[in-house]
């Protein structure tokens, strides 16, 4: 029994031994070959990546800059625009107002757009008028170096009319009569146009015919031409001391007539006269 015992105890020494050696053996062999095939693995990689390198684009190269805040410019302080003390002010046909700056007009809600007119400085075409009169299509105000407006004036509508005149004369006549009745001193000046007629007259005895130039009246039937030519000159003017006003009869390059009202303020035009006196 004891000798059984110990071969059996022998065969499983045995059987260990050689299971121990055979283990061995595949640890040394897995070893080496793990250590082939990753050195293998490490060789395919860098062939690999270096494949991949070759063939990528080239990627740009961003270089992060600092932020730097830009200090705003500063802007201008507008200064207030000039406005007139209210007792310098006084009532102006088309409801503007005499005296006032162009701050002032424009409160009002009046539309101002620069205009050149000769010998005249600061113009601007009026519009969006608080007082409008349907004869005029146009209105221009001036408001002179200092800024304060002195002169008004309109311009009629355009009429087709006829060779004597006879629509333009009937608003002529219409607006002298208010002109008068507003402002007073009404004073017509007429400039006839002066054409050559022949005339028979009486001489040592004889008739003869003789040609004489004679002046020809308000609207005679070439009234309108010798308007537009300049032969004939018809305006008017009045005045009440504080504004002065001149109304004529015009006629375009179209044969068309209209008429207009030039308006002065004859105290703003005193007082500048007198303070230029006062500095002489």
């Amino acid at each position: 029994m004891f000798f059984r015992l110990v071969s059996i105890f022998s065969l499983l020494l045995f059987t260990a031994a050689t299971a121990q050696a055979q283990s061995s053996e595949n640890f040394y062999e897995n070893i080496l070959v793990d250590e082939e095939i990753q050195v293998e693995d490490k060789a395919g990689d860098a062939v690999r990546d270096a494949r991949r390198l070759l063939q990528e684009k080239p990627k740009p190269i961003t270089i992060e800059r600092p932020e730097f805040k830009r200090r705003k410019k500063p802007q201008p302080v507008k200064k207030a625009e000039k406005t007139a003390a209210p007792e310098d002010l006084s009532a102006a046909p088309f409801g503007l107002l005499w005296g006032a700056t162009v701050a002032d007009i424009k409160n009002l809600g009046i539309t101002l757009t620069p205009i050149e007119i000769k010998d005249y400085l600061n113009n601007y075409a009026a519009t969006t008028l608080p007082k409008p009169i349907k004869t005029f299509r146009e209105v221009d105000v001036t408001f002179g170096a200092d800024n304060e407006l002195w002169r008004i004036i309109a311009y009629g509508e355009l009429l087709d009319d006829t060779p004597d005149a006879a629509k333009v004369m009937r608003l002529y006549k219409d607006y002298y009569q208010l002109l008068a009745q507003k402002y007073g001193n009404a004073k017509e000046m007429f400039t006839p146009a002066v054409k050559m007629v022949e005339k028979e007259i009486e001489k040592q005895g004889r008739n003869e015919t003789v040609t004489v130039p004679e002046d020809q009246p308000i609207g005679n039937p070439e009234f309108l031409s010798q308007l537009q030519s300049g032969d004939a000159v018809l305006f008017a003017t009045f005045e009440n001391g504080d504004v002065g006003a001149a109304l004529a009869v015009n006629v375009d390059g179209d044969n068309r007539s209209y008429i207009v009202i030039d308006y002065k303020n004859l105290k703003i035009l005193k007082e500048r006269q007198q303070k230029t006196l006062d500095a002489l």
